[in-house]
């Protein structure tokens, strides 16, 4: 087993003597940078500039969608600007409303085939 080597100075570095910088113990002088992984941010405020954040395939849709909908918004000068969580809410009820209106559709088709049948007729196609 070896002898471990004693370090001299502190425990958070050693002082050099030459030009009294300090010097992390196992680094090496040259001063690389510490690499860090990189950190995902959720952006805050959705714009027509950043619109692929909420799938928007063009600024043109996220816009309409915006003025369709009444979504809650601020404007400077021709940019509009949605608060991610608010922007997040509204597509959670446009998807529940489109599921909803696509039942309601199936149920106005079964209701007519159902009056059609009371009469002895059925649709075509």
């Amino acid at each position: 087993m070896p002898k471990r080597q004693r370090l001299a100075g502190s425990v958070t570095g050693a002082t050099d003597q030459a030009n009294g910088e300090k010097v992390v113990p196992g680094s090496s002088p040259s001063k690389r940078p510490i690499e860090t992984p990189p950190v995902v941010l959720a952006p805050l405020v959705i714009s027509q500039h950043t619109h692929q954040a909420l799938g928007f395939k063009t600024p043109r849709s996220f816009l309409e969608w915006v003025v369709e909908y009444g979504v809650p918004h601020v404007r400077r000068g021709k940019d509009r600007f949605v608060e991610a969580a608010i922007a997040l809410q509204y597509l959670r009820a446009a998807k529940r409303d489109a599921r909803e209106t696509k039942r309601d559709t199936a149920t106005a088709d079964e209701e007519a085939d159902r009056v059609l049948a009371t009469i002895g007729r059925r649709r075509l196609g």
